[in-house]
C-alpha cells in the first residue's frame, strides 16, 4: 500500500464534507476523485496536498514531533488518523468548530469489530455508538477487503478503511 492510496481511503470520506458543507471544494473535483476512487485509479500526492492541505500539515506535525525524517509514510498517515485524527475533531480545531455534531460523529475515524458480513454491506460493533447518529452500525466495504467475522477494522465516516 503507498502512503497515497492509505491517505486517500482514510481522507476520500470528507470530500462530501469539504465540498458541500465547507464550500471549500469544487464539485467536479469531487466527482473526479470519486471516479478514480470507484476505478482503483492513483491520486497523485500533490493533488491530495491540494485537496486537505490541513491533514496534510497534521501529518507533517506530527512527523516532527515523532522526529521522524519522513512525514509522507504509510506509518505516519495511519498512526494520524487512528490515533491523533479524532483529538482534533474533540478540540473543534479549524473547519471542526463549525461542522454540525452529526458530521463529527461521522468524520470520526474508529476501530471496530465485524459483527455480521452482508456483501458489501457490513455490521460493525463499536464503542463510541451513538444511536442518535447511528442506527444501523452498517458500514459499506468499498475497497472489496477480505473480511470475515470479529476481524478488526478502522472505519470513516460509513466506509471500511483497512483490517487491522
Amino acid at each position: 500500500m503507498t502512503p497515497e492510496k492509505i491517505f486517500l481511503r482514510y481522507a476520500f470520506p470528507c470530500l462530501d464534507t469539504l465540498c458541500y458543507e465547507l464550500g471549500k471544494v469544487d464539485e467536479n473535483i469531487v466527482k473526479d476523485i470519486k471516479d478514480k476512487v470507484k476505478s482503483n485509479t492513483d491520486v497523485e500526492k500533490k493533488d491530495l496536498e491540494n485537496l486537505f492541505p490541513a491533514a496534510i500539515a497534521r501529518i507533517k506535525d506530527l512527523a516532527i514531533e515523532k522526529n521522524r525524517t519522513e512525514y509522507w509514510t504509510v506509518e505516519n498517515i495511519r498512526d494520524y488518523f487512528i490515533h491523533h485524527h479524532n483529538m482534533i475533531i474533540d478540540n473543534g480545531k479549524g473547519s471542526y468548530a463549525i461542522l454540525r455534531p452529526e458530521t463529527k460523529y461521522w468524520c470520526k475515524t474508529r476501530k471496530a469489530k465485524i459483527k455480521k458480513i452482508d456483501g458489501k454491506l457490513i455490521e460493525l460493533i463499536y464503542e463510541d455508538h451513538d444511536p442518535r447518529f447511528d442506527t444501523t452500525r452498517k458500514f459499506y466495504n468499498l475497497y472489496n477487503l477480505d473480511l470475515n467475522e470479529q476481524d478488526i477494522v478502522t472505519t470513516h465516516y460509513r466506509f471500511i478503511i483497512e483490517k487491522l
